[in-house]
């Protein structure tokens, strides 16, 4: 269904400096963190979770001079939150990605995510 695997893409990235990797994967962002003598760039691919309201107005019958009355049926629910994947980069001290860890739950729409957002475009030295 997808054209590479997610570890495929991720170790395409590696050996690129993170500047181009931070540009072409934007989005909502990654969280940095260090880790050693490395920098980590965490990236979590999925769905957020919230409230999903299907309440509507439906037809209730009519009243007593003919019109159609109207009310809100339905109601609710909260949809939890759904982890795809887990992705992490790690450079070196002069910002090089080095290798990544990919933990994957759903690996379909892993793929979906992590090709879409694809691999790297730009020179190995931006």
């Amino acid at each position: 269904m997808f054209n590479k695997d997610p570890h495929e893409i991720a170790q395409s990235w590696v050996g690129f400096n993170v500047n181009s990797l931070l540009q072409q994967w934007h989005g909502d962002g990654s969280e940095a963190f260090q880790n050693g003598n490395e920098t980590g760039y965490y990236w979590s691919f999925g769905v957020n979770g919230g409230y999903v309201n299907t309440s509507h107005q439906e037809a209730q019958g009519y009243g007593g001079n003919g019109q159609m009355v109207m009310g809100e049926v339905g109601g609710g629910y909260y949809k939890p939150a759904v982890s795809y994947c887990e992705l992490t980069f790690y450079t070196d001290g002069s910002g090089t990605i080095t290798r990544y860890s990919l933990k994957e739950y759903d690996h379909n729409n892993c793929a979906r995510y992590v090709n879409s957002w694809g691999s790297p475009r730009d020179s190995r030295h931006s």
